[in-house]
């Protein structure tokens, strides 16, 4: 079937079959170096992946506001006893918003968390 294209798109373009190959055999490797290239800088800018991982989900990593509260103050280098003072809720509370941001992160520490939060510019100190 693809030679009856060739044959055709010879005939209309007034090339030979041969060049119309050839053409076809340069194309076909360009694109494929487009959709490599592509495809690198996909990953190398970290849209096609979690920190800590090969994959995962969007920038914004479904940091609610108040987690994004708490892991500004997590960064402050704040316990979760100052941080519950300065928010005004309990200590299991913040607790919690630490242990959902670390699995948000796929973080395994706190460290781990504002490093990763740090490099995807999801503080707000660090924000432009």
């Amino acid at each position: 079937m693809g030679a009856i294209i060739v044959v055709q798109l010879a005939r209309y373009s007034g090339k030979s079959p041969a060049a119309i190959f050839e053409w076809l055999a340069v194309f076909s490797v360009l694109s494929f170096i487009a959709f490599s290239a592509w495809a690198i800088a996909k990953y190398v800018l970290g849209r096609d992946k979690t920190p800590g991982s090969p994959s995962g989900p969007s920038p914004d990593f479904g940091i609610s506001s108040r987690e994004s509260e708490v892991l500004d103050l997590v960064a402050a280098g704040l316990s979760n006893k100052q941080i519950a003072e300065r928010l005004f809720v309990s200590e299991s509370t913040v607790k919690k918003h630490v242990s959902n941001l670390l699995a948000k992160l796929n973080a395994e520490r706190r460290t781990d968390a504002v490093r990763i939060a740090m490099e995807q510019n999801l503080l707000r100190g660090n924000r432009p």
